[in-house]
């Protein structure tokens, strides 16, 4: 696709912007990470934005339903980087709503932290102890 990139790099997937693409093109590529981060190997992705200017908009491209998708698949990670303050004030927004949904998604100001945590082990789920009986 003009403006965006998709490339598999073994332990996740990486997807660059790097061109602004009209709502119609976003939502296609959205679609096209999502099939290929749900059949990839890891599920993670990184989403790696370098366009200065980024829209509040996001259902102009279907965004919602991309978070749906990644909440429904817990194994899945995706982080979002961006070059300018702009789209990572964007990228953040899309993370509140993420956690929302329940979705593991976080964006980050750089990609070294970012791929320290989309390759990090995900912690086993916590076991509450069993509650004592009264008495």
């Amino acid at each position: 696709m003009r403006g965006a990139t998709l490339r598999d790099k073994r332990d996740y997937l990486r997807a660059d912007v790097v061109h602004r693409l009209h709502a119609r093109e976003l939502e296609k590529f959205l679609n096209e990470i999502a099939t290929a981060t749900f059949a990839h190997p890891s599920t993670r992705l990184l989403i790696y934005v370098h366009v200065a200017r980024a829209s509040l908009k996001i259902e102009k491209f279907h965004a919602s339903r991309f978070l749906d998708l990644l909440a429904a698949q817990a194994k899945a990670r995706v982080a979002l980087v961006a070059t300018y303050r702009e789209v990572q004030a964007v990228q953040q927004y899309i993370e509140t709503l993420a956690r929302m949904k329940k979705a593991n998604l976080r964006s980050f100001t750089d990609e070294a932290a970012a791929l320290a945590w989309l390759v990090a082990p995900v912690a086993a789920a916590k076991r509450r102890p069993a509650a004592r009986p009264r008495r």
